[in-house]
């Protein structure tokens, strides 16, 4: 094979192998916007109970998720097989921001119990620790002492407050 003729095929196939890779790329980013849409819509209808998402969000922003899920299903069948790798991160993230938003607080409600009931403990045990720092510190003056336990008592009222 000549030398003009190889480099030739060289060239080629890097063309035909960046081909190929931008094509995968593309097909990766469309099932997994496709795996997103279906999972995003399945968790807002399977978990719009009291308990659930519900609690965290009105039937509005569920609702309106849902309809942005299915935009996106019907773009996907579309012109959606001929858009550009960019677009299909766009799309995700149209429905992604406003469902995160969601998740994140239900986390947030399912995680607070116990949340709270460290922070009382680690108050708890402050407390405790300044009880002994008569004894153990007399150089901490009463003044002192008294500050920090109306900052304890203050924090267990906010925490207690904001629980109601």
């Amino acid at each position: 094979m000549s030398k003009p003729l190889l480099l030739s095929s060289k060239k080629k196939l890097t063309r035909l192998a960046k081909a190929d890779e931008a094509r995968k790329a593309k097909e990766t980013a469309l099932n997994d916007l496709e795996a997103y849409v279906y999972k995003i819509r399945n968790r807002l209808r399977d978990e719009d109970g009291k308990d659930q998402l519900g609690s965290v969000s009105t039937e509005e922003q569920r609702e309106e998720i849902i309809t942005s899920c299915n935009e996106i299903e019907d773009w996907l069948y579309d012109e959606g097989r001929t858009a550009e790798l960019s677009e299909f991160k766009t799309k995700e993230s149209e429905i992604q921001t406003p469902a995160d938003k969601i998740f994140k607080r239900f986390k947030e409600s399912k995680d607070r119990p116990k949340a709270v009931k460290r922070a009382l403990k680690q108050l708890q045990n402050v407390t405790k620790k300044v009880d002994t720092w008569g004894e153990k510190l007399p150089h901490v003056t009463e003044e002192e002492v008294a500050g920090l336990r109306d900052l304890i008592a203050g924090v267990q009222g906010w925490i207690a407050a904001r629980v109601e």
